[in-house]
């Protein structure tokens, strides 16, 4: 192999230890935005079906108003609607698939931190390594879910190839 092969591969492998750092760190954040969208949708639906519950249990043995009647109607509604939604856009699921997802990637990165930290005599075969990553790399761009508008927009201006 000569000295400009081995350059070309070494700035690949360069190239894809940055990108693979990025796209990790955005599945990281989406991973974030999706686990407390599913907090903020789970928590009101815990305790609104839990004032419900509480509500007509304590109502069972009197006469209530009627607005008290509405209220207690309304919030149920609510709650249905949140769990509803909860179950219908999954975002505890869509968490954990990007958490998946940025674990992969930090994985890629810390193999070319160890291939980089060879010896040169202990590397192999660079093309050989660099056919293994780019598999690898490309099964997780297929598996990968896809990122929030909100964090590829925070994103995809680090992704050209001068990082501004």
């Amino acid at each position: 192999m000569s000295q400009n092969d081995s350059n070309n591969y070494w700035a690949v492998l360069n190239d894809w230890h940055r990108t693979a750092g990025l796209v990790g760190d955005a599945h990281y954040d989406s991973a974030r935005l999706y686990a407390n969208r599913n907090y903020w949708l789970g928590i009101p639906v815990i305790i609104f079906s839990t004032s419900v519950g509480t509500s007509i249990f304590a109502t069972l043995q009197q006469d209530v108003h009627t607005w008290i009647r509405i209220c207690i109607g309304a919030v149920s509604v609510a709650s249905a609607i949140l769990a509803g939604l909860q179950t219908f856009l999954r975002f505890a699921e869509s968490a954990e698939k990007h958490h998946s997802a940025a674990v992969k990637y930090a994985s890629i990165c810390t193999d070319i931190e160890e291939i980089k930290a060879l010896p040169e005599s202990s590397r192999g075969h660079l093309k050989k390594v660099l056919d293994d990553l780019k598999r690898r790399k490309t099964t997780l761009e297929a598996e990968s879910p896809d990122f929030p508008a909100s964090i590829w927009k925070n994103y995809a201006q680090r992704f050209s190839p001068n990082g501004k």
